[in-house]
Formats: structure tokens, C-alpha cells, sequence
């Protein structure tokens, strides 16, 4: 049965009904009483005859007008974002409109959630690069400043040999932070594991005394009363490794290869103050290092190429004089592989290409430890024409006694079931 026709209120019977949109939702109110006569899935669109009908809400004009939720909340991170970076109130216009014309095109509609999240970011970055505006860079001091105050070291919060100031903090956290940014370890990371790893080797560098350095971080969380974090965790061994990388160059300091890990940090400070000659020394003895590892590689593969060729040239002389009499033609030795000889010299391969940082001292998380890809099994097509081996032919073939076994079981099973019918 179709909806009844609504023509009239309800409560004073007049006619005069109105369209009306109210947060989005269209809704038919009465001009003279002032009350609703129909909203929500409810709507009336006139008709050719001067009648009115109920139409449902998302066949109205109203869901063009009101955005979709995730469009909305689209809007708020790209205005959060112009704001952060300062950018003038014409330039967030430009990038609402922006980010509304590029959420809308059909390249995005079916698109995931993280990927339209993504898409802020690269609308703001395209409009800056088009408007040419300078976008000031965010100063990670007065960050690292406002997190290393909320870490309660003061002298009267914990005792005296563990407290330290914050300024003291997000000094030498600042100086940490550049550090591990040079050597490819904040690359990709979230800044607060990084910058809660980078205050907690400062706190332990700037007095190492064996109370300080004895602590670790889920201790040093709890009595500064923050949370721990798992991931800060790794960094904290990670920043650790590049201060023992380092520190092994100090001339005054030689290269102590069975001191603790956690001793490097009584030499945080000449590390960081000779960081660049540091990072340049490193580099060029890890690089010596690979060279005569590659040298004495290639010299033992060439040293057991030419003592095989030796062997067999004595060996076919032996041969050749021993049946030189009866004319016997010995094949010469074979020259080795050039493919064999490029292996075993330790040169990289075709395929280790995409692995080369681990050949490199420093070298960004993602190169040193790369995700395995899914390498999936080529399958043939089957489509009836290939040929069978005489294996397989005799995987299907039965033996004697499988003959047997089967026709006895065949015979249990009529039997059982004409005991069954009768």
C-alpha cells in the first residue's frame, strides 16, 4: 500500500508547507503553526498534478548536500595541518577545496582509509610546491624541550644522585637525536621511542656514575614516572651500537672490543663532540675491512683454482704416459667458470642487488633489514596434453596386493548391504 499524500498539517490543517534543511536533513514544516509535518527517510517532493509524495532520503537532494563522515574528518586534519605549519588562511582555503575536489574523483572513492588519511599530507605538500610558500620546518628542540620536562627528575621528586635538569636533558638529547638522524636511525621511525631512548642515554651520560648505569629503561620509566614503551626499547640498543661504533675510533681510547655496552657511555661527550671525523673515520675502516676481506677471498679462490688445474694437468700426464702405447686421447682440463670464480671471490651477485646495505656500515632500517617478499610458485597449466613420466605412470599403476586388499573390501561392502535390504 503506498504512503499516504501529505498535503495538509496535521495540527492546524494548513497547506502552506515548507522545505527546510536543518543540520543536513530535510524536514516539511508548517508555516503558520511552525511544527514538522515529515524529516529523515521521510521527505515530500511535489508532483506534475500539485500533489506531494514520500520519497526516501537517499533518493533526496540532501545526501548530496551533507559529506560523507570520513570527508569531514578529512577536512579537520588538513586545516590541523595548515595550522600547524603556519600557513596563512587563504592557503588552507586552497587546500580544503583541494582535498575535496581530490577526495571526490573516482581515482579515490574505493580507495582504503589509511591511503585518503595519506591523502592530506600530499594535497598540503603539492599546494605548497604549486604556490610556491615556504613551509617553516618544525624545530624538533622545543619538542624534545616539552617531552624532557615531563619526565619528574627534579631533586625533589627522586634522590639527589638521579636527578638531573631538563634543560641539561634536551641538551644532550638534541645532540643524540642529530647523531642517530646521521647514521639512518631515525629514518622512518616514530619520533617519542626515539626521542624517550635519546633522554635516557642522556641521563645516563651526563653523570655515568655504576647507580645510573645499572638502571634500564622500564626502571628508569618508573621512577620518572612515564609510561614504558616496548619500541623505545629497540632504539635505546640501536643509538647504544652507533656510540660503540664510534667510540672505537677514539685515538686516546683504542679499540676495546671486550668493554661492556654499556661503558660507551662514559664517552658520549668526546663522541658527540668529534662526531663528523668519527663517522668519517668508521666509514673508512669498515671499508678497508671489506676490501681485504674481498682481496683475501678472491686470492684463496684463485690459489685453489690454479692447485685443481695443477692436479689434473699432473694427473692426465700420468694417464697419457701410461697409455701412450695405446693412443688413448685425454681431454685438457676445462678452464674454470668465470660465474664460479665471480662467487667464490665474495663479488655480489646479480640477486643481492636489493640487499646492499647490509654491505654498508650505515644504511636506513629498511635497506638493512628488508621484508622477505612472497615469492609464489610458478604453476603450468594443465591441459591434458602433457606428457606422463614412467614415475608417475607407476604412482597409479596397483600392486597385487592392493588388488586384493580392495576387492575384499568391495565384497564386505556388497554384502553388508544386501543384508541391509532384506
Amino acid at each position: 500500500m503506498p504512503p499516504p499524500l501529505v498535503s495538509s498539517c496535521p495540527d492546524c490543517g494548513s497547506s502552506r508547507l515548507l522545505d527546510d534543511d536543518f543540520h543536513a536533513e530535510s524536514q516539511l514544516v508548517c508555516q503558520d503553526c511552525g511544527s514538522v509535518v515529515a524529516s529523515g527517510a521521510r521527505l515530500v517532493a511535489d508532483t506534475r498534478d500539485g500533489g506531494s509524495t514520500d520519497v526516501r532520503y537517499c533518493d533526496s537532494t540532501a545526501v548530496s548536500k551533507a559529506p560523507c563522515r570520513n570527508l569531514i574528518l578529512g577536512l579537520q586534519r588538513v586545516r590541523a595541518l595548515c595550522r600547524v605549519l603556519r600557513l596563512s588562511y587563504e592557503v588552507e582555503e586552497l587546500a580544503e577545496v583541494y582535498y575535496r575536489q581530490a577526495y571526490t574523483h573516482s581515482s579515490f572513492l574505493h580507495l582504503s582509509l589509511m591511503k585518503k588519511e595519506a591523502l592530506v599530507g600530499c594535497c598540503v605538500l603539492d599546494l605548497e610546491k604549486i604556490l610556491e610558500v615556504d613551509i617553516p620546518k618544525s624545530n624538533i628542540t622545543h619538542g624534545l624541550e616539552a617531552h624532557s620536562r615531563e619526565y619528574k627528575l627534579s631533586s625533589s621528586e627522586v634522590p639527589e644522585p638521579l636527578a638531573e635538569r631538563s634543560q641539561d636533558l634536551a641538551q644532550r638529547s638534541l645532540a643524540l637525536v642529530e647523531l642517530a638522524g646521521d647514521c639512518w636511525v631515525v629514518t622512518g621511525r616514530h619520533p617519542v621511542p626515539i626521542m624517550m631512548a635519546a633522554i635516557f642515554l642522556s641521563w645516563q651520560s651526563l653523570k655515568p656514575t655504576k647507580v645510573r648505569l645499572k638502571y634500564s629503561l622500564n626502571k628508569f620509566c618508573l621512577l620518572s614516572k612515564m609510561p614504558p614503551s616496548k619500541t623505545a626499547v629497540t632504539r635505546v640498543g640501536e643509538i647504544k651500537e652507533v656510540l660503540r661504533t664510534l667510540g672505537k675510533e677514539i685515538p686516546w681510547l683504542g679499540t676495546r672490543d671486550g668493554e661492556p655496552p654499556f661503558e660507551v657511555l662514559r664517552h658520549v661527550e668526546d663522541i658527540l663532540q668529534h662526531r663528523h671525523a668519527l663517522m668519517r673515520s668508521a666509514l673508512r675502516t669498515y671499508q678497508e675491512a671489506q676490501d681485504k676481506a674481498q682481496e683475501g677471498a678472491k686470492e684463496g679462490a684463485q690459489e685453489e683454482t690454479l692447485g685443481g688445474a695443477q692436479e689434473e694437468t699432473q694427473e692426465g700426464a700420468q694417464e697419457e704416459t701410461q697409455e701412450g702405447a695405446l693412443g688413448a686421447d685425454q681431454p685438457t682440463p676445462e678452464a674454470p667458470d668465470p660465474s664460479e670464480l665471480k662467487s667464490a671471490t665474495g663479488a655480489p651477485a646479480e640477486g643481492d642487488s636489493a640487499h646492499w646495505g647490509k654491505r654498508r656500515l650505515f644504511a636506513p632500517p629498511c635497506v638493512r633489514n628488508p621484508k622477505v617478499r612472497r615469492v609464489e610458485a610458478e604453476t603450468e597449466d594443465v591441459d591434458g596434453d602433457q606428457e606422463i613420466s614412467d614415475s608417475e605412470i607407476d604412482s597409479y599403476l596397483r600392486s597385487p596386493q592392493e588388488l586384493r586388499d580392495y576387492l575384499q573390501t568391495y565384497k564386505s561392502l556388497q554384502s553388508k548391504d544386501g543384508a541391509s535390504g532384506t
